[in-house]
């Protein structure tokens, strides 16, 4: 019977588990990522998470400069949580190279041959352009920040908007903004009217800030709030329709119709 090959069997793992010197440094990999990094090897090869753990307190404990215990638990947590399916050798490479052990061959390190490694996607901030869905959630998160209890819809331009879009100080790019409204729009998260001519711009509105504002609103400014979506959205005529929903007969109402709706992204 072939044997198993499991990350968790390599050299670099006794070897960084055995260095105590890690330490957190800017701009460097350290404890943080050796522990998470040393997870996804325990992830990898089936370890219950628990038992993982208990490695890596024992390692933390070790350290000169040891982690808090909530930052440990958080760290396997994530290793844990499948987003990557096990250790990255890029960043093995990098930590082993940091932290003394140089000397230690490439073969000596890894002694399974095999083609297991996993490519892991850099994180944003190691990333000189964002994807469009982190736009897209940066997006959100600012025109919910802005909608208001009453008043869901904003009025600005999309200059306005590109600049206050921003990652690490760096405004949206104009193309990027105009993907990921036009791919919010057809997901149906957001409502964007166009209003032309001199002093125009963008009425926009999160479909979450409006469901929230026709929950709430008092019942003798439903009529009016209902006239006001009409004029500057006709794509949300589902959300008056269920203003109308008869409170008697079918007792479905306006939270039983919406129900689809409130996975908002």
């Amino acid at each position: 019977k072939q044997k198993e090959i499991r990350q968790v069997d390599e050299k670099w793992v006794d070897t960084l588990l055995n260095n105590p010197k890690i330490v957190g440094t800017k701009g460097k990999l350290g404890r943080n990522n050796a522990i998470y990094t040393l997870s996804l090897a325990y992830y990898a090869s089936g370890i219950d998470q628990d038992e993982c753990f208990d490695v890596m307190d024992e390692f933390n404990s070790n350290l000169k400069m040891p982690l808090k215990n909530q930052d440990v638990v958080r760290t396997v947590k994530s290793a844990y949580s499948g987003r990557f399916p096990g250790a990255n050798k890029e960043k093995v490479l990098i930590l082993l190279e940091n932290w003394g052990s140089e000397s230690l061959s490439e073969d000596q390190l890894f002694t399974q041959k095999f083609n297991g490694w996993y490519k892991h996607k850099k994180d944003r901030s190691e990333r000189k352009r964002s994807h469009v869905g982190e736009w897209k959630a940066d997006i959100l998160e600012y025109l919910e920040a802005q909608c208001y209890r009453y008043r869901p819809e904003i009025e600005l331009t999309k200059s306005e908007l590109q600049a206050a879009v921003q990652y690490q100080d760096k405004p949206i790019p104009k193309r990027s903004l105009d993907k990921a409204l036009n791919e919010l729009k057809a997901e149906g998260k957001i409502y964007v009217e166009v209003k032309a001519g001199r002093g125009g711009g963008l009425v926009v509105a999160t479909r979450k800030a409006l469901i929230r504002t026709v929950i709430v609103v008092n019942q003798h400014v439903k009529k009016a709030y209902k006239n006001a979506i009409r004029t500057f959205f006709k794509e949300a005529a589902i959300l008056t329709k269920m203003l109308e929903t008869p409170e008697t007969g079918k007792k479905i109402g306006l939270f039983g119709e919406q129900t689809n709706l409130w996975d908002t992204g």
